[in-house]
């Protein structure tokens, strides 16, 4: 998920809590921007800040190509988390399937 800053005519945009974030497994920092891995009992989640206003002012950049609908719903998860709600599981494509699950325990 990408986060950018929200355009400066949004009055009702919040920053975000690092305690909503939830853990951070991984996160590194380059030339375009801060990636995070944050991990709750629903899943990872991969967030990309494109910079420091990203959180201040965050707004969700959903590009629309094939995956588009994939997106929103990571997106609404991530604003379920962060104001608190239940967000339940991932969408069903970003988790593992039983044959997956399986595979992995075996190679473990």
């Amino acid at each position: 998920m990408i986060l950018t800053p929200a355009p400066p005519d949004f009055e009702t945009v919040h920053s975000i809590d690092r305690n909503a974030f939830g853990l951070s497994i991984v996160g590194r920092t380059d030339a375009d921007g801060r990636e995070l891995v944050v991990a709750d009992g629903s899943g990872e989640l991969h967030v990309s800040l494109r910079d420091e206003q990203a959180a201040r002012r965050p707004a969700v950049l959903v590009p629309l190509d094939g995956m588009g609908e994939l997106r929103a719903d990571v997106a609404l998860h991530f604003v379920r988390r962060l104001s608190g709600q239940r967000t339940g599981l991932l969408p069903a494509a970003l988790r593992l399937t039983s044959f997956q699950k399986r595979r992995l325990i075996q190679l473990l």
